[in-house]
């Protein structure tokens, strides 16, 4: 046997060579990739937009109601929240 056919490694010495090095590649790859993913999902911000929209309705709501705000005031910043 040379040691140009693999021994009796059955010529995947190679493997034995690489595998180490995966780790070293995959954990600093795997956050950044599951991230990246996670942020290009369609949709995946408007539970949190529709929260936020929600809770800015409420405050603004509360600010009409001690007359923090007159009506138009109210009628435009409620427009301006809502996008309608």
């Amino acid at each position: 046997m040379s040691m140009m056919d693999g021994g009796t490694m059955g010529g995947f010495m190679w493997a034995g060579m690489i595998a180490p090095m995966v780790p070293g590649f995959v954990l600093p790859v795997a956050p950044i990739a599951a991230l990246v993913w996670l942020i290009r999902q369609p949709g995946a911000w408007e539970p949190l937009a529709g929260a936020t929209r929600r809770a800015s309705i409420d405050a603004l709501q509360v600010r009409y109601a001690r007359g923090d705000i007159d009506r138009d005031a109210y009628l435009q910043i409620r427009r301006d929240i809502t996008g309608s």
